[in-house]
């Protein structure tokens, strides 16, 4: 490992049933997205050559069920649960509604809540985003987004998620369930510019070209790999 790298230590609060490691998020990319033809039968790009959409999904590292978690229908409303006898019981929390905080369209009102068995710490100056495996709209959750300045604390905390409305059915053990984006928090101030310079003409002819369905000039041209690692 590249000592100059940043380094994310990810430490388990369970140390007798830890669950699965947290992965390098590359490594979770579902079969639906890999088995995808890069090109269409005329030749051209399909969705799958989108490189900002491959980083997205690819950016970071990911936490994984570690078990079987079951969600059925209840009296009431969609219960979840893991088998008795398993170390992992209570993994999944069950919530009341967070009064004001809605859930999004299409999903159940009622809130859960992971927990995870494992905290990140990061180098002094980082910060880490928690959100929903981006991209996965197959998954039948939502997490409520969160940034936790990992260089401070990296006790795991409670990561509040919503059901899709009347889903029931099995999340395997191994599944993505959040995904953990760290990066280096600075100032930023934001300037906008109008302009017909000879620069934002080149920007638009640049833009055009990124945009050809036949191109590949972002990926070819202009695009920097992100990396990723896990000690192994």
């Amino acid at each position: 490992m590249d000592i100059d790298n940043p380094v994310i230590k990810a430490v388990s609060s369970n140390v007798d049933a830890p669950g699965l490691e947290p992965e390098v998020a590359a490594k979770s990319l579902p079969a639906w997205y890999k088995d995808h033809p890069r090109y269409v039968p005329t030749g051209e790009s399909s969705w799958r050559n989108c490189v900002p959409m491959f980083d997205a999904m690819t950016s970071g590292y990911v936490l994984l069920t570690p078990e079987d978690v079951t969600f059925e229908q209840g009296d009431k409303r969609i219960n979840a649960r893991i088998d008795i006898g398993s170390p992992f019981i209570g993994f999944v929390s069950e919530r009341d509604p967070m009064d004001t905080f809605k859930a999004p369209l299409g999903y159940d009102n009622n809130h859960y809540a992971w927990l995870p068995r494992w905290g990140f710490k990061l180098e002094p100056g980082y910060s880490a985003l928690y959100t929903t495996p981006l991209n996965r709209f197959d998954l039948p959750f939502i997490n409520a987004s969160g940034i936790i300045d990992n260089d401070k604390m990296s006790t795991p905390g409670n990561m509040p998620f919503f059901m899709r409305e009347g889903w029931t059915g099995v999340i395997p053990k191994g599944t993505p369930y959040a995904q953990i984006i760290p990066f280096k928090r600075e100032e930023w101030e934001l300037k906008t510019q109008r302009s017909d310079t000879l620069d934002a003409r080149r920007q638009k002819k640049l833009g055009d070209r990124f945009r050809s369905v036949k191109s590949d000039y972002y990926r070819d041209k202009l695009w920097e790999r992100k990396k990723y690692k896990k000690d192994e």
